[in-house]
Order: structure tokens, then C-alpha cells, then sequence
């Protein structure tokens, strides 16, 4: 198992933990004990205000490793986004780097900006207050049993070697955020996939906080997951990540979703065309190379 690495330059001192639903803006007034990770940006904001006056340490470090390495190149490993859909053919397609031909329009282009800058701000404000040790860390390890990398990136880590966590860092509008604050179950299961993936990824994790920022209000919502309460769904987990790689391993691709191409999930998949073209047929791809 990959180990992860923190920078000691910027952790910072942790603040008290909890596990429970919180709800908060970084101009409404600090309350101790109620949140983990929305109070750390909050006493960031308290105590610099204006985000340009973080220490350039903080800054650069983040600029760095946030936004100047390479693209990532997603074929030729699985990875907790990659399998948040339900669809296994589709995950071994994406793992091909077999997706649909077409370009990003400004909208989308913009809506993508809008996310990165959300990360770069909120990473540089929990490694301001010390409730991240390190952003944007990577984890590679093997399939068990076979030669299939699964691959994880998380937006930031933090707590004590006994206790270790990692953020996920969403953006959302009024109409789901009001949701997620009527039914904390909701951020869960949006969410719940993607943290199994990372909780699968590295062994020594704890717990996941799930942090929604409002898009339209700059309001917050935070849950947490823990590994223990959800030891069940990290065990199916496991098991259709076997599965998928039994596939890969044997070069062959998974049936396609009942009533596909009509199927809900064919409508907003961005590997249909391939899907419907390949038939049964495994393709040949040459293979990148990752190590561990």
C-alpha cells in the first residue's frame, strides 16, 4: 500500500474534531465546537480576510501543486470518480480512454473553472487554519491479485497519524444545496461512491468530510463518513473493483446496461458511441504505464 506524503511546511495546528451536520457561511460569526473543517475556513477568514494576504508560502505551494503539474492522464487506471457510475462497461471504456469525440464549450469550459478555483480557495484557507496537512494527494496501488493500477486523488488531507481523514471539496446551486440542507442523507449518497473509492484506496484513512459550497450564497454544508459505519458498502466496493479488473485482466468487455441505448445512464455517458460500436469486441489499446 502507497503511503501518503504531507508537506510539514504548511500543516498547521488541528482544530477539535466532530462528526456533526453543519451548516455556516465564512461571514457569519465562528461557533466552536459545532463544525470541523467550515470552522477552519471560518477562523482562516476571521484572521485574514482578505485571501491575497495568506502568507505566499501558502499560496504558492498551492499554485504549485494545485494547477502547474501535467493534466492527469485518466486511461489505463481506475479511479474513484471513474467509478461512480453504475455502469461497469463504462468504467472499463473510460479506463481505455475510449470516450466520445467532441470539444468543451465555453460554458462548460467555465463551469470547470468555476470548480478549480473553488479548490484553490478553500485549500488555501484549510492550510491557513491548519485543518489540512497537505491538498491534492495522490494515491497508486495495484488491484489485488492483478496488474490493473487503481488510482485516487484527494483535495486534502489532515489529522493525526491515529486518526487521518481526507476532504472532497463540491460546489453546488440553491436548488440541491437546499436539499443536501433538508436531508444530510442526500449529500451522503451523492457522494458515497467517490468515498469508498478513496477509503479503498488508502487503508489508513478514517473518516471523509464532505464539503458543499453554495454557488449562488457561499453557504456551506458538511458531513462527515466514517470507514467503521460503512464497512458494508467498502466491501461491495471492493468487490465490483475486482470484478472490473477481472475484466481488464481478461480482455473482455462487460455487457451493457439493460435497454441500453435508451437507458437513463446511456443519455449522459460519454462513451456511448463506443459502447454501441465495440459490441463484445475488447479493443487493443497500448497500456500506459504506472507504477505504484
Amino acid at each position: 500500500m502507497a503511503q501518503r506524503k504531507l508537506n510539514a511546511s504548511v500543516v498547521g495546528q488541528s482544530l477539535p474534531r466532530t462528526t456533526q451536520r453543519v451548516t455556516g457561511s465564512l461571514k457569519s460569526t465562528i461557533k466552536t465546537g459545532n463544525m470541523f473543517i467550515v470552522s477552519g475556513l471560518q477562523k482562516s477568514a476571521a484572521e485574514v480576510p482578505n485571501i491575497m494576504d495568506i502568507p505566499d508560502s501558502i499560496k504558492k505551494y498551492v499554485i504549485d501543486k494545485a494547477m502547474m503539474p501535467k493534466p492527469r492522464v485518466r486511461k489505463g487506471s481506475l479511479s474513484p470518480s471513474g467509478l461512480v457510475t453504475g455502469c461497469n462497461r463504462a468504467v472499463v471504456l473510460n479506463y481505455l480512454g475510449l470516450r466520445d469525440p467532441g470539444g468543451i464549450d465555453f460554458k462548460l469550459q467555465t463551469i470547470f473553472d468555476d470548480g478549480t478555483f473553488r479548490h484553490l480557495r478553500i485549500q488555501m484557507r484549510g492550510l491557513h487554519a491548519g485543518v489540512f496537512d497537505d491538498i491534492e494527494v495522490e494515491q497508486k496501488n495495484r488491484v489485488y491479485g492483478t496488474s490493473v493500477v487503481f488510482e485516487s486523488h484527494a483535495d486534502a488531507v489532515g489529522g493525526s497519524a491515529s486518526a487521518p481523514y481526507f476532504v472532497e471539496i463540491k460546489g453546488s446551486n440553491s436548488f440541491q444545496f437546499t436539499n443536501y440542507q433538508a436531508n444530510t442523507d442526500a449529500v451522503i449518497q451523492s457522494y458515497l461512491a467517490q468515498c469508498m473509492g478513496y477509503f479503498y484506496a488508502d487503508a489508513s484513512l478514517e473518516r471523509c468530510y464532505i464539503v458543499v459550497e453554495n454557488k449562488d450564497s457561499q453557504e456551506y454544508e458538511e458531513v462527515s463518513i466514517e470507514r467503521t459505519n460503512y464497512a458494508p458498502h467498502l466491501a461491495v466496493y471492493e468487490s465490483r473493483v475486482k470484478d472490473i479488473a477481472t475484466f481488464i485482466e481478461n480482455r473482455t468487455l462487460p455487457d451493457p446496461l439493460i435497454g441500453t441505448p435508451q437507458h437513463p445512464q446511456c443519455q449522459r455517458c460519454n462513451f456511448t458511441q463506443s459502447c454501441l460500436a465495440l459490441g463484445s469486441a475488447f479493443p487493443t489499446i497500448r497500456r500506459r504505464k504506472v507504477t505504484p
